[in-house]
């Protein structure tokens, strides 16, 4: 994988961080020669050299619990886990912050299709983290564009005046899956506090046959998970018994938990999920709620208007603005239908909910 290491401008910035072993208060930095790491704290002053944001502090707030305060890393990686374009003569022009649609291959036909009528002579790179971190690697200019699924965190970077919502460039759906086992007799499409109200019930009673798994890694599923736990008054606090945490990105937690021997179930979206059962690794996993404004997961294009301008901050916001457009959307209609499921991955832009012969809920593979 490449670092990366796009030159930055000459800036010198008066640093307030105090950490061991960065500039001190007063300090003055010049980072026009550091090249960051595969993975840097949020923290580093590095990060916030354009601009200072609240965004970076928001782990230190989960509930004041600390438990809770164990589910985020402080690291985002900075190397890409793509880069699509081919030619590696060319230089990659600029890069996408993503997590969840990366895996499935969309950003890859987006980004390939982008490239074939723009010129072909460039690349564009994929850096994976979850979406509160790609808001921050978009404020450090680690990518250019940021694909983020968190309105209420883009919305105080937009506030803050360092991101720019260009457009809502897709949506993907929440649903709730479980194994074949299905313990609390879950009902498929039943609402989704429902059926985490009877799994917290069972669970909490002390049936050990009944698990939920949880990545617990502060992205934008942990927190919509937790979201709908206390909807449902679920205490999951009092859930280390039942719930169990595994910090992996969604395709590896979904393979994670269908390898389960007990009656497990956790909360996934459905691009992954209709990835991996193209894959074949999820056999025995079924799912149990959807749909609803509680269950949506939009995705917004963000640039950063406060970073020095560039050709790559330029083709950047080129890129984000065509997303919205119809090219790029009838990419996102027809992405996952020509599968052997046949079922799109995301609805576009303009739509928000899935048409009912498009659900997952009951089905047998």
């Amino acid at each position: 994988m490449s670092v990366h290491t796009a030159p930055e401008p000459s800036l010198v910035q008066e640093t307030t961080h105090t950490l061991e072993g960065w500039p001190q208060r007063g300090a003055k930095q010049d980072w026009s020669d550091f090249i960051p790491p595969e993975r840097i704290s949020i923290l580093h002053p590095w990060i916030s050299r354009h601009r200072q944001s609240k965004l970076v502090y928001v782990d230190d707030e989960l509930q004041a619990n600390p438990d809770e305060s164990l589910a985020t890393s402080a690291e985002i990686s900075t190397a890409d886990k793509e880069v699509y374009g081919g030619d590696p003569a060319h230089a990659i022009l600029f890069r996408i912050g993503n997590g969840g649609a990366g895996y499935t291959g969309l950003l890859r036909v987006l980004a390939e299709r982008y490239i074939a009528t723009h010129g072909s002579a460039f690349r564009i790179g994929w850096v994976a983290n979850h979406s509160r971190h790609t808001q921050v690697a978009l404020l450090g200019d680690v990518v250019q564009v940021a694909l983020t699924y968190e309105p209420g965190n883009e919305d105080m970077a937009v506030e803050e005046g360092w991101a720019r919502r260009v457009c809502r460039a897709f949506h993907d759906h929440f649903i709730l899956v479980g194994n074949e086992r299905n313990s609390v007799k879950l009902e498929a499409g039943m609402p989704i506090t429902e059926a985490l109200s009877k799994i917290g019930k069972r669970a909490g009673s002390g049936c050990e046959d009944t698990i939920f798994h949880s990545r617990r890694d502060g992205s934008a599923t942990y927190f919509k998970e937790q979201e709908l736990f206390r909807a449902a008054a679920v205490n999951t606090a009092d859930g280390s018994s039942w719930i169990h945490t595994h910090r992996l990105p969604p395709y590896e937690a979904l393979k994670r938990a269908a390898g389960d021997s007990r009656s497990v179930y956790l909360l996934t979206d459905r691009a992954t999920y209709l990835t991996a059962k193209r894959d074949g690794v999820i056999p025995n996993m079924r799912v149990y709620a959807e749909g609803g404004d509680e269950l949506l997961n939009p995705c917004s294009a963000l640039i950063n208007p406060k970073t020095p301008s560039s050709p790559s901050q330029r083709a950047a916001g080129d890129f984000a603005a065509w997303l919205s457009g119809t090219e790029a959307q009838d990419i996102v209609q027809q992405y996952g239908k020509g599968w052997a499921h046949g079922k799109a991955l995301f609805t576009v832009g303009a739509q928000e909910e899935f048409a009912d012969e498009d659900r997952l809920t009951g089905l047998a593979w």
